[in-house]
Parts: C-alpha cells; sequence; structure tokens
C-alpha cells in the first residue's frame, strides 16, 4: 500500500510535543539545513522553514520536500547561500524565490512577500520582512506554520487548533482565498482528503458552491495536476463524493461521474491490499470510457499518451472481462492479451461496477499476482522451413497459428501446432 494509504496522522499532544518533533526531525537536525539556517543568522537576516515540512513533521509524517522562507530580499539571499557555498538558480525570482543546492539537496528559499494583485491563478507581489502578512496570504492554516534553527514554532493563524482537530480551513475569509487562486478549491478537497478528519469545514464548502465556476478559468495541466493526487489521497471517495454534489466534475472533466463506483473500487482496493493507482481510479470515476471519450480527457486534462494508453487499456480489459464469463480459461487468455496489470485492474473495476458480475474476486486477483506469461512455441523460423519467405504473408500465418493456440488456452503442442502451418501457395 502506499504512503498516502497507510501511514497515520498523529498530531502532536500539546505544543512542547510539537517542538520536540521539529527539534528531533532528521531534516532539521541535519548539518546542510544547519548550515543554511546558520548563514542568514550570520548575515543579520532570519530564515524559517515553512509549510509542508513543518505540518508533516508535527503530524509525524514523512518529510520529501523542504522550503525555507527569509526576511532577505531575493539578491540577498542569493548572496547569502552562494557565500555559504550553495549553487544558486532563479527558478522564481519574479514571486521572491531561489533555489539553493549543494551535496544532492535543493532548497527554494522565497522572500515574505504580501499579495498586491490577484486574478484568480496569478499574483502581483511586494516583499516584506512581516512574517505575519505572509502567512496571511497562504491558503490553509495548517500550511502556514514554520519553525526556527532551533525548532521554535510559529502559529500565526490558529493551524495547530486544526491540526489537532483534523480540520483544513481557509485563511481568514474563504471566498477571498478563492477567488485569489481558484486552484484551491480542488486543493481543498485534496488537503481533506489527506488531513481532514470528519466532516469537511462547512465555510469553505459554501464558498466554493459559490465560486465554482472559477475553475473553467484554469490551465489543464494544473488542474490534472492537483485531481491525479486528490483521487489517490486515504479520504478521496469522501471528497469525490462532496465534490459530485458540487457538479465539480462536470467542470473539470466535461461530465458526470459515478462516485459510487469509485468508492467501491476504493473499498476493493483497501479489502484486497492494492496500491491505489491514480488512472485506474479515474476510469472507476468516469464509469466506461471509448477511445473517443479517452482523447477527449487526455485533451482535456493533457494526460500523457502513457497515462492516456493506461486508460485505454483498462477499457480494454474490463470490456473484454465483461463480455466473458467463462472460469479459468477465460482468465488466462485475458491475462495473456491484456498482460497482468491491465487484468487486475480490469478484475477490479468490473467488479466495482457490479459485485455480482466477477465471482472468484480474490482468486482472480492472486491469479494475475502469479501470472507468468507463457511463450508461443513457434516463431519465423518454422515458418521458414516449411517453405515461407520471410515478409507479410509469414507474419500473417504465424499470426493465425498464435490466435489458435491462444484460443486452446495455450495447451497445442508444438508438434500441433507446426501441422496447422499451411503451404506458401494456399490462400
Amino acid at each position: 500500500m502506499s504512503s498516502e494509504q497507510t501511514y497515520q496522522l498523529t498530531p502532536p499532544a500539546n505544543w512542547a510535543d510539537a517542538e520536540a518533533r521539529l527539534k528531533n526531525a532528521d531534516w532539521h537536525a541535519a548539518s546542510i539545513v544547519q548550515q543554511v539556517f546558520a548563514a542568514f543568522a550570520a548575515s543579520g537576516e532570519e530564515c524559517r522553514a515553512i509549510g509542508g515540512a513543518v505540518r508533516d513533521t508535527l503530524l509525524s509524517r514523512p518529510v520529501n520536500d523542504l522550503d525555507f522562507s527569509t526576511t532577505a530580499i531575493p539578491d540577498v539571499a542569493a548572496r547569502i547561500v552562494r557565500e555559504a557555498g550553495f549553487t544558486v538558480h532563479e527558478t522564481g525570482l519574479a514571486h521572491g524565490t531561489i533555489t539553493a543546492a549543494r551535496d544532492g539537496a535543493a532548497y527554494e528559499i522565497t522572500t515574505l512577500r504580501a499579495d498586491v494583485e490577484t486574478d484568480g491563478r496569478h499574483a502581483t507581489v511586494a516583499f516584506t520582512t512581516d512574517w505575519s502578512v505572509d502567512a496571511a496570504r497562504r491558503d490553509f492554516t495548517i500550511n502556514a506554520f514554520s519553525c526556527d534553527r532551533d525548532g521554535k514554532l510559529y502559529d500565526p493563524v490558529g493551524g495547530f487548533v486544526d491540526l489537532a482537530a483534523g480540520r483544513v480551513r481557509f485563511i481568514g475569509d474563504a471566498t477571498a482565498r478563492i477567488r485569489e487562486d481558484r486552484l484551491r478549491i480542488l486543493r481543498f478537497f485534496r488537503f481533506s482528503g489527506r488531513y481532514a478528519r470528519g466532516a469537511l469545514d462547512a465555510e469553505a464548502y459554501a464558498a466554493i458552491a459559490e465560486e465554482k465556476s472559477g475553475l473553467e478559468h484554469l490551465s489543464a495541466e494544473r488542474v490534472r495536476a492537483e485531481l491525479v493526487r486528490l483521487l489517490i489521497t486515504p479520504r478521496a471517495a469522501d471528497v469525490v463524493v462532496a465534490m459530485a454534489g458540487l457538479g465539480l466534475f462536470e467542470i473539470v472533466l466535461g461530465r458526470s461521474v459515478q462516485p459510487e463506483i469509485f468508492s467501491a473500487l476504493v473499498e476493493l482496493e483497501a479489502t484486497h491490499a492494492i496500491t491505489p493507482e491514480p488512472m485506474r481510479r479515474l476510469s472507476a470515476l468516469m464509469a466506461s470510457m471509448s477511445s473517443r471519450d479517452v482523447a477527449d480527457l487526455q485533451k482535456r486534462l493533457r494526460l500523457s499518451r502513457q497515462e492516456a494508453d493506461h486508460l485505454r487499456a483498462l477499457s480494454r480489459a474490463a470490456t473484454d472481462l465483461s463480455a466473458k464469463t467463462g472460469g479459468d480459461p477465460t482468465i488466462g487468455v485475458a491475462l495473456y492479451e491484456h498482460g497482468a496489470p491491465a487484468i487486475r485492474d480490469g478484475v477490479l473495476l468490473v467488479a466495482a461496477n457490479d459485485p455480482n458480475a466477477c465471482t472468484g474476486l480474490a482468486r482472480r486477483l492472486a491469479e494475475a499476482q502469479a501470472w507468468q506469461k507463457p511463450e508461443f512455441p513457434l516463431d519465423g523460423s518454422d515458418l521458414i522451413a516449411a517453405g515461407f519467405e520471410p515478409g507479410p504473408a509469414l507474419g500473417v500465418e504465424l499470426a493465425r497459428i498464435e490466435d489458435a493456440w491462444i484460443a486452446s488456452v495455450f495447451t497445442l503442442s508444438v508438434e500441433e501446432l507446426r501441422r496447422m502451418i499451411r503451404s506458401p501457395s494456399d490462400d
């Protein structure tokens, strides 16, 4: 199972516990991180770890990315980290961000900012030295934590209480935060799917209901990035139901969805200890997709070719399994034709659509897991020996014999297959 599904959220018991977790965190104690803190302090500037790394440390979750904020303006920040031996990449100067890299590590360091103007997608910012102003421009209270070189925790917007309660809440007025960046609608559901317990925040839900049309103005790339992460969160079934109730999928996917089938798939994955996968879950959400549907979705979400091919393979496998109701031979042939991963997912999708349509689910999943593809016993040399010349006719004849071998569920012997070879002169 993925860490998204299995990692338990463990909020700190109190403030002292929170700061102890920060101070003792591996990332915080790392020499290279302490050197970043020390370099800014020596220059008379303040630097803190910010956002997700602090939040996840407080919840005893793994930390994968570490970002910093600082009172130093970008040019000064760049000079400070260069003098400390880091390579500087000017990755986001317009928004006050540089990247400091050394020894295989890279950290984004962003000057404290205030939003001057927003249009729902982009913000014009002004630099500040006020940590509370910078915190107020962020999205959710649990994303506005920061901590210093000593592990001291800063919480200017009340995120600690929300973290303990398992509540994802916008900072300040939810409507205002959404109008600043409409992607926050999808981020709210993604973060709720990962961090929330109990009912979703009512104020946020009401604001999203009023502002949902703003999703139409987002780029496909931004929508896709949020959606594929949202679909595999621990509470994905709950947030998908909530999103469907607001009609959000009609906006971002261009069609209605089937949250009950999605929820059934999530339950099957949990029952059979199968790692969630975004395209499988997207396929369940859409219930059924033709090749044209996949092409439309690929264009709408800017899916990669690999993702679109995956969706097509899932659709073919599920359709094939639905059409074939036989026992073990059926699954063997389907495995050969579609491959074990597609059949495993196809079995899950068929069962999610209709629990009665796929008997022996656990057995079939185990079979797909253990299956090894048999090797077709003939090759071109057998047909050349029978008089064929290399070329298209040889390939057609070889494919005909392979089809017969598959239909026998791989039981025809080499001798039987060789006897099936027609004369090259036969039409």
